[in-house]
């Protein structure tokens, strides 16, 4: 339970203390929110429609930003290795590590996620469902 809240405490300073963390992620999310209805020619008629989709993949696409980075620092500095024979089993490392990336990345573009809707036009009476799904989805 000690390698298990240690690791979890690391992997939390590690996505929160990195470039390309939470920031990016929901940076890129209002940015592309910004950008899409320049795309739709900035009609309402024609943004609204498409504006849960239009969130979710913008939510999508923001959440791969941080995604890579799980564990590409652990194989570069030799980390993984010492987990693969450390005390815990490996399902527990990744479960670990997907927990502390959904904390760090994922539970802010949730917060994000509702803003980027209404922005998009989505109808206020769905907010709420849509933060709940960006938040077991993200």
């Amino acid at each position: 339970m000690k390698a298990a809240r240690a690791l979890f405490a690391r992997e939390l300073s590690l996505a929160w203390g990195g470039g390309g963390g939470p920031l990016l992620a929901c940076g890129f999310l209002l940015c592309l929110t910004a950008i899409l209805p320049l795309a739709a020619g900035g009609d309402p008629r024609v943004l609204a429609p498409a504006a849960s989709g239009a969130s979710w993949m913008a939510l999508a696409l923001a959440s791969l930003l941080s995604l890579e980075r799980m564990f590409e620092r652990d194989l570069e500095d030799g980390a993984l290795d010492l987990l693969a024979t450390g005390p815990l089993p490996l399902e527990a490392v990744v479960g670990i590590k997907a927990l502390a990336q959904w904390l760090a990345t994922g539970l802010p573009l949730a917060v994000a996620a509702p803003v980027a809707a209404l922005a998009l036009g989505q109808p206020p009476e769905l907010i709420g469902l849509t933060g709940a799904s960006a938040a077991l989805g993200g």
